[in-house]
């Protein structure tokens, strides 16, 4: 039986879009392969051993030493450790091994050398950008970006494909100096879901239950857009009112928002899960600062908000922006309006106007076969390397 290897040095081993979309479609299609999660005890979530979620499963290796390090304890112990990776690779005997993170490309390179796997590279972000305006742009944070960059630049030609969720990268990564031999756009759509979507006309018309999914820092807007709620609250309550839930890893500023009663965090839950409780929720939300990271990349939550009936209240820049304008699925603000984020709101109190921004959001993954229709170059490359 052919093994697929996927690296989660910088993922969960249920990380929404490896296990729930990628793993998910390759089970999907080819049954018969065995899928493979490297992780570290740091990152994974999960003990050694299978996990499973509904007709996939994954075996989970562990690897030990994975947390936080100063930079020149990384380099000195890397060897090391990438003699482990080998020992543990080597067990596995992939045919296809996945990096998923910039900060894995040459570790996958090494490994696919030592265990003959064709290595495949899955790019979520601008990574420069990532490490650069989320180091507060500091001369340190500068040479880390760089330092992703060139491992793109320098090693994604030796790579059989590379695929990226969203047109920027698929740009970036099309121009000829990069020399990669395959290049395929896999964006985050969702599976095309089952099931009813959440019905808004019977919603309640003094109380809108706003809800955010995913991890938080300071450029993510969810402080901008808790005190817009109370903002709001002030403003038109008790007539109308807003609440706001968060579903995501702990951070800072979550907990401190949390304990002066602006959210309601409710941490990480399995993915299965989240997609039913988004369905208790009025509104979506996604108010991301207008950082150049984030004019770029795409995110999973505003499709997980469509796929699950939801309307969408979200960035009017780049590519968030643009997908909702496409999909027709919610309303785009500047946001660091409160204005904006008031007018919006008031629009989305009528009942009406929820159902037909929700309904456009669902037919809009509905259109576009979800990520069923999207993976199907992602699985013709492994099916490929596993002949």
């Amino acid at each position: 039986m052919s093994t697929v290897l996927y690296l989660g040095f910088h993922h969960r081993h249920d990380d929404p879009r490896l296990f729930y979309r990628e793993m998910t479609a390759v089970r999907r299609r080819r049954p018969d392969l065995s899928l493979c999660y490297l992780g570290t005890d740091a990152v994974a979530g999960h003990q050694e051993g299978t996990f499973r979620s509904g007709d996939v499963e994954v075996q989970v290796k562990i690897l030990p030493g994975g947390g936080r390090s100063r930079s020149l304890q990384r380099i000195l112990h890397w060897p090391r450790r990438m003699l482990t990776m080998v020992s543990a690779v080597r067990e596995v005997s992939p045919a296809v091994v996945q990096a998923s993170d910039a900060r894995e490309i040459l570790a996958a390179l090494l490994l696919s050398l030592a265990s003959g796997a064709t290595p495949i590279y899955d790019s979520h972000e601008d990574y420069f950008r990532q490490a650069y305006e989320y180091g507060r742009r500091r001369p340190i944070a500068l040479l880390r970006g760089l330092a992703l960059r060139t491992q793109e630049l320098l090693l994604l030609r030796f790579f059989a494909a590379v695929f990226c969720t969203d047109e920027f990268l698929h740009q970036r990564y099309g121009k000829r100096y990069y020399g990669i031999r395959r290049l395929h756009l896999l964006r985050n759509l969702p599976f095309v879901p089952e099931g009813e979507p959440r019905d808004h006309r019977g919603g309640s018309t003094r109380e809108l239950k706003l809800v955010y999914i995913g991890s938080v820092n300071e450029h993510r807007g969810l402080r901008e857009c808790a005190e817009y709620v109370q903002r709001f609250n002030s403003t038109y309550g008790p007539a109308r009112c807003l609440s706001l839930s968060v579903y995501g890893p702990p951070h800072t500023i979550v907990h401190d928002l949390d304990a002066r009663g602006e959210l309601d965090h409710h941490g990480w839950i399995k993915y299965p899960d989240l997609v039913a409780a988004l369905r208790r929720y009025d509104v979506g939300v996604c108010l991301w600062l207008p950082i150049k990271k984030f004019r770029r990349n795409l995110p999973l939550k505003n499709f997980d908000y469509m796929a699950a009936g939801l309307p969408v209240l979200t960035s009017n820049f780049g590519n968030v922006g643009r997908y909702l304008e496409l999909s027709g699925g919610g309303i785009a603000i500047d946001p660091t309006s409160y204005d904006e984020f008031e007018r919006a709101v008031n629009r989305l109190f009528d009942p009406v106007t929820r159902q037909e921004l929700a309904a456009n959001g669902r037919r809009f993954i509905e259109n576009t076969g979800g990520f069923g229709h999207e993976s199907r170059s992602y699985v013709d490359v492994i099916e490929e390397a596993c002949r």
